[in-house]
């Protein structure tokens, strides 16, 4: 596209990355209420692009730490 080439935001890029990041954090708080935690503390998120023959697929790890709070 033309953001390729000269740069730029591309909105349909990002809408992907943004449904991406937004299942992704899903997925991590159903695990970490699975395993009986309260919180996930010292999140990251890694994002990665895979290309070729005119298709692409976007993949993100999520790492964290599920915590039980005192009360």
């Amino acid at each position: 596209s033309v953001t390729d080439i000269f740069g730029g935001k591309s909105r349909t890029y990002q809408r992907k990355l943004d449904d991406l990041y937004a299942e992704a954090l899903k997925r991590v708080e159903e695990r970490a209420a699975k395993l009986g935690a309260d919180a996930v503390v010292g999140l990251k998120m890694d994002f990665g692009e895979v290309s070729g023959k005119e298709k692409s697929m976007f993949m993100v790890s999520a790492v964290g730490t599920a915590v039980k709070l005192r009360k």
